[in-house]
């Protein structure tokens, strides 16, 4: 094992004779990948506050760089994070860094990456020490393994809103909660979402240097751009409502592996309007039946006016504690007016009525989809008969989910196939809201149209 480490510094070969360190410049040895990965990487084999040893890099992000490393003093493995030096050199950000990175440090969630540390260099640089986890992000596990179903979405749903409640009990908001800060950990029927970068210092859009020009781009200053709720894109002050609305456009991607606010940089969403509406959410992405009741949640949580919102993260938990899984009978009118289709209301002939039928284990089984004519009573009157004629057809089938280990450090895997074709991806361009359902939508109108031709046949 030792011909595989080198001295970052002089580029010596670690030998049986070594230590942890270069006996000739004190640095430490880190692997030969760690080094080819990095370069010539200022921190790598360097001792910060003079207890966690920087052995390799991890990534590169617009507020700085992330490292894994050592705990000189427990032998741990921990993930270390630097800040830009723009960053580090402002006084606001600075102040503001030790305020979040205080309270960030007093998380105890298991629903949150924890931080365990934070300080300054000799050199002024700003640190933080994380809790390292063993991983992948949320955007890979839906990339790879296609769209979440209801019953998984729901439990992601409720593992993050505690992480959130715990993190706003001290006084922090995330600002830019989204896939790529969600560490997915275990498989679908057995997992734990957690958040990152709680407690990570976040720039305002009213920080500029000390010469008055804009600190950084605006993109990279205040989240990102799909995720942020309309008062964020404003530059006002944000709360806990603004996480929830950031959550709530995760779960809607998550279920239909699409985006659902197709925005990639900062100033074409200022350009356009701050509101953003998002169409109700018919079906996953594999074809599943979402409930109302998980509907309305989601369109409390993105409601463009903050106070029309969930006021906390508890609240928003406990309505989906709450939440009927099944999907209750109602009519759905295919001739309704549809944005972007270019359709006008018209009388139907018939209408499609989804029962409520239940699975076990809490998972809507595949209702079956009844046409009646449309002179047999309103789906929604409790006391009315069942219609005389019918045909039974089956609802789309929800397609199986591949399930997957825990990755090391958050590498994707290769794409995979579900087993009714090719998984959708979060980054693939997004259709408009109606579009977004047509396949669900298609699968009623056909059933619409067979049972339409049988009871013509039968009546002829």
């Amino acid at each position: 094992m030792t011909g595989d480490m080198v001295c970052p510094r002089c580029r010596r070969p670690q030998t049986g004779n070594d230590g942890r360190r270069c006996t000739q410049d004190n640095t430490y040895f880190v692997t030969r990948a760690a080094l080819a990965a990095a370069g010539r990487d200022a921190y790598l084999g360097e001792l910060i506050g003079n207890r966690y040893a920087i052995l390799e890099r991890l990534g590169m992000g617009g507020m700085g760089a992330v490292y894994l490393g050592r705990d000189e003093k427990t032998g741990e493995r921990v993930a270390v994070k630097f800040l830009r030096d723009e960053y580090a050199q402002h006084k606001a950000i600075r102040a503001r860094f030790v305020r979040e990175a205080e309270a960030g440090v007093s998380i105890d969630s298991p629903y949150v990456v924890g931080m365990l540390d934070f300080g300054v260099d000799a050199d002024r640089t700003l640190y933080i020490v994380m809790e390292y986890c063993e991983g992948w992000t949320l955007r890979d596990e839906v990339n790879n393994n296609g769209p979440f179903s209801v019953r998984h979405a729901r439990e992601a749903a409720r593992q993050l809103l505690r992480g959130l409640a715990d993190a706003h009990d001290v006084g922090l908001i995330h600002r830019d909660l989204k896939h790529d800060n969600i560490m997915f950990q275990g498989s679908r029927d057995k997992f734990t979402a957690r958040i990152l970068d709680f407690g990570v210092v976040k720039i305002d859009a009213d920080d500029t240097r000390e010469d008055g020009r804009v600190l950084t781009a605006a993109g990279a200053m205040v989240g990102s751009p799909s995720y942020m709720a309309p008062e964020q894109i404003r530059g006002l002050q944000v709360g806990p409502p603004a996480d929830l609305y950031a959550l709530a456009v995760v779960l809607y991607e998550a279920m239909t592996a699409r985006r659902l606010f197709p925005v990639n940089n900062y100033e074409a969403l200022l350009r356009s309007s701050a509101k953003r509406d998002a169409p109700p959410l018919l079906t996953t992405g594999s074809g599943e039946l979402v409930p109302p009741e998980m509907n309305r949640i989601l369109q409390i949580a993105l409601a463009h006016d903050p106070k029309d919102r969930f006021p906390d993260a508890r609240t928003m938990l406990l309505a989906f504690d709450q939440m009927d899984m099944g999907v209750h009978a109602g009519p759905v009118d295919l001739f309704s007016d549809a944005p972007g289709t270019g359709l006008k209301r018209r009388p139907p002939e018939l209408r499609l009525v989804t029962p409520a039928v239940s699975g076990g284990g809490g998972t809507p089984a595949r209702a079956p989809v009844v046409a009646a004519s449309a002179a047999a009573p309103a789906a929604h009157d409790e006391h009315a008969p069942t219609p005389a004629v019918g045909v039974t057809v089956s609802a789309p089938a929800v397609s199986a989910e591949v399930s997957t280990g825990i990755v090391a450090r958050g590498a994707p895997t290769p794409p995979q196939e579900a087993a009714t074709g090719s998984v959708g991806a979060i980054d693939a361009p997004a259709a408009g809201g109606w579009q977004r359902h047509a396949m669900g939508l298609a699968v009623y109108a056909l059933s619409a149209a067979a049972t339409y031709a049988l009871i013509r046949g039968v009546v002829g």
